[in-house]
């Protein structure tokens, strides 16, 4: 299903489709959907959107937004996002 993430300042969330490799983002009211080819491409925004999220609430709170929705298919660890066994 969709995990959704969110801060309030500025006005920004994320909804990411895991099994999909599907994306959406809204940022102070524009819209992006992206459709992932692979999951490689999709780990790689994860990333990307990690960044964002450890600049905005630190590490520690970053770690637990991006965690429901990446810790259970194992892709997050404390400094990383990693690709799930297979």
């Amino acid at each position: 299903g969709w995990t959704m993430l969110w801060h309030e300042t500025p006005y920004h969330w994320e909804a990411i489709h895991i099994s999909k490799m599907k994306w959406i983002s809204f940022c102070e009211g524009d819209i992006y959907e992206i459709q992932f080819d692979n999951m490689e491409d999709m780990l790689r925004k994860m990333q990307i959107i990690k960044k964002w999220w450890l600049k905005y609430l630190g590490e520690r709170r970053a770690d637990m937004v991006l965690a429901g929705c990446a810790e259970k298919y194992g892709f997050l660890s404390t400094d990383k996002i990693n690709l799930p066994t297979r």
